[in-house]
């Protein structure tokens, strides 16, 4: 049988004509790097259509055309635009110039985590903006499936140190378990060898530009390439030195080729002044690197490559693998990714190179972004590199042996060529790096078919936590929303004429592209205004699901305009998110607010809705009407009291605090209040406030249980009672339950963490493993406690029959 061919590995291109543009006049690494990778992957790549993900259709047009020039089978070019991340699914992967991974990670969260991979790769990794990006991977959605490509294993040795310092934050701040979940892979740049090889077209450039820049067959050119920048490339002093005791020692004539651009004036003055200072014997020449002829040619004319890069920004190198391409042998720093590039003896010489410890560097450490305003960061960034710059060091001694060898001994310096030109082809040329691409995103693939998902989207839930859905995020804000039962109702005069001319002001259809046509609108007020009114939910109901969000937001449209109303609908209240049992129907809470609709004014009506929020479970209502009912009566100590206690139960007790505080002032303590502040201050740390205040309440009523139970519980947590087994909670529903559980606590408090207690937002922040009940559990309570076992207590049996059934709980948990 014949087997199918594997389907080749091919991924989207995340596009900016930036970071594929080499002919500016800032040219840096990444420019020619991705112009690198683009030509690469066109020429070598199996793929048989290429995609690129880019903002809009300029963008777009540009990557057509330079595939178009580069693609001599002319495969097709495909647009996905941001819009569209479900696209790349059909590819398999998103490829970015870039390591920072988390945008694209919560976009793709919002559709299907599993649907394709990220892989992206690092350039310089010493700025702000990329730190920060690489945090980001600790708390971002990207998963095994995802990687970024390290250029170096010097480099990937330093990102994960900085993900390991932010883990250990991260984890001591929030007692996780932080984890990096990408892969971090090492693939070189590359180099386009076949552009360097030797022949005619060499042998001329090498003839022309040696005799239109006066070097002599006889002489040695050295070529440096890439920016001239002494503090955030390579500083020349070392080379400058070197050179200068090689022609000493040597008698040659060596030309010094520097071919770069300047960031300005100042720093141009210092390379001209510092080779003119320390290398007079050295003939200086200064070339454009940006004029592409210069890029292309320059190479034939050198006869040995230097760059003693001592500079932080640096990652891999491009330049060093080029003089490889070009049969030169080298003298470069041993650093970053250098070491990867230049084996010393074989292909040039690694000069040593030397850095402080660490302890060293403390107060020259990269401000974060809170310290800096925009226009500083640029400079922040020049003198974090600069500073770090000038306290490492080149073996200069070390490179005067290296230069001084290769000038005297021509043959030295063809030997280490040819291996150079060898071992650029076969591990850095793009065919040998496309390739690894590919190998690489076939392998995500392979992990996301397989692997589990890291932090999967719960239903329900936003997909980016700080991103959720803003009639979610900001549901306070209203006086009502649709969480709730509610009608809607025509409004006489409203009619398609109405509306139209309402739609006619560009601030009544700004937002025109989030709500229905002004068909479906015209369509929606129709249908109103033949039906009446009808419950909001079976009006939105009658829509196709896919458009009933769309419909919701033009019901707000149409009450915001005046053409429709909606109203609490008469009928049982929904289930709220923490509700507690229904002790008012939802009949009665619609009436309630019906009331103070009508009377907003009203104290009474609010107090009864309030109330009625807290006790069917809405504490956020609760929280929100009892403010304004304390806006209507600020010396009501009551509204204070209930205040405190819907900010408790809602889980905010320093705010509790503050209200039990307000209401013991208006109208001094008594057992309740103080009790409520004990289990405030319990909730806070503060253990021994609490205890003062479970203790006045029990100096006002002796027999209050609510005190009796809470110090009986903190007696037992200061205990130092032995901890091996369950947490055990015994909860009381009424007063007698006290005199039922008191033995049991006492027989429990010997061998476990023991809360005895009525209060419900005490018995979840305990978080017990057992619950020991004396009436039927409710089912709020057992759905705020899923994990709780449930045991009843009967009041007719003994204490140690109870000690019994908890034990086997224990015997089973172990």
């Amino acid at each position: 049988m014949k087997l199918k061919p594997e389907k080749p590995a091919n991924a989207a291109l995340f596009y900016h004509p930036d970071a594929v543009e080499s002919g500016g006049d800032k040219l840096m690494g990444r420019h020619a790097a991705g112009e690198g990778f683009l030509t690469g992957y066109v020429r070598y790549s199996d793929a048989p259509a290429f995609y690129a993900h880019c903002a809009d259709k300029a963008h777009f047009a540009d990557f057509s055309a330079r595939v178009a020039a580069l693609d001599p089978s002319k495969r097709p070019c495909r647009w996905i635009n941001f819009g569209n991340v479900e696209n790349i699914g059909k590819i398999g992967c998103l490829s970015l110039p870039t390591p920072s991974l988390a945008g694209a990670a919560w976009r793709r969260r919002a559709n299907d985590t599993r649907a394709y991979s990220i892989c992206g790769v690092n350039h310089t990794i010493a700025s702000e903006a990329v730190m920060d990006g690489l945090g980001e991977l600790l708390t971002s959605p990207v998963q095994p499936w995802d990687a970024v490509i390290c250029t170096s294993h010097a480099v990937r040795a330093t990102v994960r140190r900085l993900l390991g310092n932010w883990a250990e934050f991260l984890n001591g701040r929030t007692g996780g378990n932080v984890q990096l979940g990408v892969q971090l892979p090492v693939i070189p740049l590359g180099v386009h060898c076949d552009k360097y090889a030797p022949g005619k077209k060499a042998d001329k450039a090498r003839a022309d530009l040696r005799a239109s820049l006066g070097i002599e067959e006889d002489d040695v050119a050295v070529l440096f390439m890439g920016r001239l920048s002494f503090h955030a490339k390579a500083h020349p002093l070392p080379m400058y030195l070197a050179l200068e005791e090689a022609a000493r020692r040597t008698g040659k004539k060596i030309h010094l080729v520097q071919a770069g651009w300047f960031a300005n004036e100042g720093i141009e003055k210092e390379f001209r002044d510092g080779a003119k200072a320390f290398c007079p014997s050295v003939n200086p020449v200064f070339l454009d690197g940006r004029d592409a002829s210069v890029r292309s040619n320059i190479w034939f004319a050198a006869d040995i490559f230097c760059s003693l890069s001592d500079n932080i920004q640096e990652t891999f190198g491009l330049t060093p693998i080029e003089a490889m391409a070009a049969g030169l042998p080298s003298v470069v720093a041993d650093w970053d990714g250098y070491r990867d590039t230049v084996r010393h003896g074989i292909d040039g010489f690694a000069i040593p190179t030397w850095m402080p410890p660490a302890g060293a560097g403390q107060g020259l450490e990269l401000p974060v972004g809170g310290e800096l305003g925009l226009v500083d960061r640029d400079q922040a960034y020049n003198l974090y590199c600069g500073n770090v710059s000038q306290a490492t060091a080149i073996d200069v001694p070390a490179c005067v042996e290296a230069f001084s060898v290769l000038v005297d001994d021509v043959d030295l310096r063809r030997k280490m060529g040819d291996a150079a030109r060898r071992r650029a082809r076969q591990c850095f040329d793009w065919r040998v790096v496309v390739a690894a691409y590919q190998a690489l995103w076939k392998e995500l693939e392979a992990i996301r078919r397989s692997a589990t998902e890291i932090a999967p989207q719960a239903d329900g839930r936003p997909a980016h936590p700080l991103r959720d859905d803003p009639f979610a995020l900001f549901s306070a804000y209203p006086t009502q929303s649709s969480s709730g039962q509610f009608a809607i109702g025509p409004v006489s005069g409203a009619d398609r004429t109405r509306m139209k001319a309402i739609r006619r002001h560009g601030m009544n259809r700004f937002a025109a592209s989030t709500m229905p046509p002004e068909a479906e609108l015209g369509n929606l007020l129709d249908r109103l205004n033949e039906g009446g009114v009808s419950g909001l939910n079976e009006f939105v109901d009658q829509a196709p699901e896919e458009q009933r969000a769309g419909v919701l937001r033009g019901v707000g449209w149409l009450g915001k305009a005046g053409l429709a109303r909606i109203l609490p609908a008469v009928g049982p209240a929904a289930p709220t998110e923490d509700a507690e049992p229904r002790d008012v129907r939802g009949s009665g809470i619609n009436a309630l607010r019906r009331a103070v609709m009508d009377t907003p004014a009203s104290l009474p009506a609010r107090k009864s809705l309030a109330r009625a929020y807290f006790e069917r479970g809405d504490r956020t209502y609760a929280v929100n009407e009892y403010f304004r009912a304390i806006r209507i009566a600020p010396d009501d100590a009551e509204l204070w009291y209930w205040l405190g206690m819907a900010l408790r139960h809602e889980g905010d007790a320093a705010a509790a605090l503050e209200c039990f505080t307000t209401c013991k002032r208006l109208a001094g303590p008594n057992p309740h209040l103080l009790c409520q502040q004990g289990m405030a201050f319990k909730s806070t740390g503060k253990m021994k406030a609490a205890e003062k205040a479970f203790g006045q309440a029990l100096e006002a009523d002796p027999e209050n249980i609510h005190a009796l139970a809470a110090l009986a519980s903190m007696e037992a947590a200061r205990g130092g009672k032995a901890k091996e087994n369950n947490r055990i909670a015994l909860q009381m529903t009424r007063e007698g339950h006290y005199e039922i559980l008191r033995p049991l606590f006492d027989g429990l408090a010997t061998a476990h963490q023991i809360l005895m207690s009525a209060d419900q937002r005490e018995l979840i922040e305990f978080n017990p493993d057992v619950v020991v009940i004396c009436d039927a559990p409710s089912d709020d309570l057992r759905r705020l406690m899923p994990d709780a076992e449930f045991v009843q207590a009967d009041p007719q049996a003994g204490v140690e029959e109870a000690l019994s059934a908890i034990s086997a709980i224990d015997t089973q948990s172990s």
